[in-house]
């Protein structure tokens, strides 16, 4: 079926796959247009949406999305300027731009919503907008992971706001708001935003009946005024313009306190390539920028007879404190050829509005020759903010220079006793290893990890000036080939009639002695056998700190808490009716903090 339809000169049209421009009629300078059957665009989606997709994972580059335009825009390159990352834009009218510092990385200006949504398509790693934004467009998206919720700009709250006249005039809080007559199931109250999702989520939460939102992008203030709502729930931050349109906050119609934020994909972090690495580098420079705005460093020297008694004078005075504490050194001085030490230099640091006040009584106490100067950075060991983001990837330990540690386990017959295979993701460069006594071989690469802790001592027998490229490269236990081969090519049993293959993983308290682990593997051993079963084996795979801490309840309902355990393995042929006994003892057994039975369809050792 086709349709016709005119379209006057006036009309800016647009080439669509959806349509054909046939030709200009000379009568009165319009346009001919033919519809195009549907179903002739139809088969290509698919492959469309699969070429986009190839197109995601085949990008190398890391995404940061900025605001477009907006206050927020400016304030969010202002203070990546101060942290010595200045985005270079060529064009303004460009909507890509780069940071010269952080190799590898594109810019992509975006309107805020449209950054939380590629976050969750994928199109985006990182992005900076504010926190009401992500709440509302993110809508608990447990892909979404705050890397900062703090950068200090771009303050405001979501706030509901009603009329200070007419029948609000005595209505000062939401619970005074909620018990009004007026509201009913056929005349509810209406509240109109922008924010629909986090308003029915705050609505519902206070226990708020018969509400009804409308949805409005700008100037929300003239909505009650001309009648279209009773309510609205807008940002807020002087609070000036609600009072010049006439309306009013109440008590508890705080929805959300908001800033911006720098937010990042989970996905991202932990599967793309240099995401982790660049992400840590720029979380270090703000958290050090971050920490030094509005402070101050002091210089003044002090005359005493020794270090000692300086720092006495010093940290009499509250003050006068800095961040740890003072930093005390001799000031050498030539006195008729001799060097002498009768003055020390004193440093400290101290906030804005406390600088005079410092300055005054350092003064009082011997201090002169007084210097102020304002602070750029102030680093700390670690950024605070780096090792709150590692434990929400679940990458919660960081080891001798590495950007960060993740190791999944994973168990087969194939390893010899006494080591331990896994992913490893040094940074965020995941290697399947094999581990004895500390080493690292690197067999092969692997795309997903799932992250556990490392004990201190874990690399505790490598050297401790070894570069980390040598500490991967080298074999430090070369595996006879013998050994892994006659492993490897170990065959299985034939599985005897009426029975069925399975492997049970249990975890025990690490805690346990050698004998009680023995024993604990002896009675299930039994158990098995007792219940039918053949050919069991038990692997011993040792104390491995688990992913996550475990609590558990013991008998006499005590909590403990486990941060690793002895992993076991048991293979096995029993009959099916045998299972479900097994997993009921290994469920109230309290030396076993989790346990896991698989049905093992065909064994492979290759």
């Amino acid at each position: 079926m086709m349709v016709s339809c005119d379209f006057p000169t006036f009309f800016h049209f647009k080439h669509s796959p959806m349509y054909t421009c046939l030709q200009q009629r000379p009568d009165y300078s319009g346009f001919l247009c033919r519809a195009a059957a549907p179903n002739t665009i139809a088969p290509a989606a698919p492959t469309a949406y699969a070429e986009a997709e190839a197109r995601k994972q085949e990008r190398t580059a890391v995404r940061l999305g900025l605001p477009s335009k907006g206050r927020m825009a400016d304030e969010t390159l202002t203070l990546l300027k101060n942290c010595q990352l200045g985005v270079r834009q060529v064009n303004p009218r460009q909507y890509v731009a780069d940071i010269p510092q952080l190799s590898n990385m594109e810019v992509w200006f975006q309107r805020p919503k449209d950054i939380v949504r590629k976050l969750q398509s994928g199109d985006l790693d990182l992005g900076i907008v504010g926190l009401d934004t992500v709440c509302e467009y993110g809508q608990g998206n447990e892909d979404l992971v705050l890397v900062h919720d703090e950068l200090e700009y771009g303050d405001c709250r979501l706030s509901i706001a009603i009329p200070m006249y007419g029948i609000f005039e005595n209505i000062n809080s939401l619970e005074d708001l909620a018990k009004m007559p007026q509201w009913t199931e056929e005349r509810p109250l209406r509240i109109t935003t922008g924010f629909t999702y986090l308003g029915t989520k705050f609505t519902e939460d206070k226990g708020l009946k018969h509400v009804s939102f409308s949805t409005a992008d700008g100037a929300l203030e003239a909505a009650p005024a001309m009648g279209i709502s009773d309510a609205i729930m807008d940002l807020v931050g002087s609070g000036t313009t609600l009072r010049e349109n006439n309306l009013k906050e109440i008590k508890d119609g705080v929805v959300l306190e908001s800033q911006a934020v720098l937010v990042g994909s989970k996905k991202s972090l932990t599967q793309r390539d240099g995401v982790l690495d660049i992400t840590h580098e720029i979380l270090e420079r703000l958290e050090a920028h971050l920490r030094a705005s509005g402070q101050y460093t002091v210089t003044a020297n002090m005359k005493g007879s020794n270090a000692d008694e300086v720092a006495e004078r010093i940290l009499g005075q509250a003050s006068l404190s800095g961040l740890q504490g003072p930093t005390i050194s001799p000031v050498y001085t030539n006195s008729n050829g001799k060097v002498k030490v009768d003055y020390y230099a004193i440093v400290i640091c101290v906030p804005r509005k406390a600088l005079y006040d410092s300055v005054k009584q350092l003064r009082l106490i011997g201090g002169s020759g007084v210097l102020v100067s304002p602070l750029t950075y102030i680093f700390e060991e670690e950024t605070p903010k780096w090792k709150a983001l590692l434990k929400k990837l679940g990458i919660r330990h960081s080891i001798k220079g590495m950007a960060s540690l993740a190791f999944a386990p994973f168990f087969s017959p194939s390893i010899p006793r006494g080591f331990r295979s896994g992913l490893l993701v040094a940074g965020v460069r995941p290697v399947v290893c094999t581990f004895r006594c500390g080493g690292a071989r690197k067999v092969d690469r692997w795309p997903v990890v799932r992250a556990v802790d490392f004990p201190d001592s874990f690399f505790e027998d490598e050297d401790e000036d070894e570069d980390e490229d040598e500490v991967e490269e080298r074999d430090p236990f070369p595996i006879a080939a013998a050994s892994i081969a006659e492993l490897e090519d170990k065959e299985m049993p034939p599985c005897p009639p009426g029975l069925r293959q399975y492997e049970t993983m249990a975890v025990l308290r690490p805690d346990m002695s050698e004998d009680e682990r023995i024993k604990l593997t002896e009675r299930y051993e039994e158990l098995l056998i007792t219940g039918g079963g053949m050919y069991v084996e038990v692997f011993n795979r040792g104390v491995i700190p688990l992913a996550y801490t475990i609590k558990k309840k013991d008998k006499d309902g005590e909590s403990n808490e486990y941060f690793d355990g002895i992993y076991l393995l048991f293979s096995y042929f029993t009959k099916p009716a045998s299972i479900l006994p097994l997993e009921t003892r290994l469920k109230i057994d309290d030396d076993v903090i989790r346990s896991s039975t698989f049905h093992i369809r065909k064994r492979k050792y290759d």
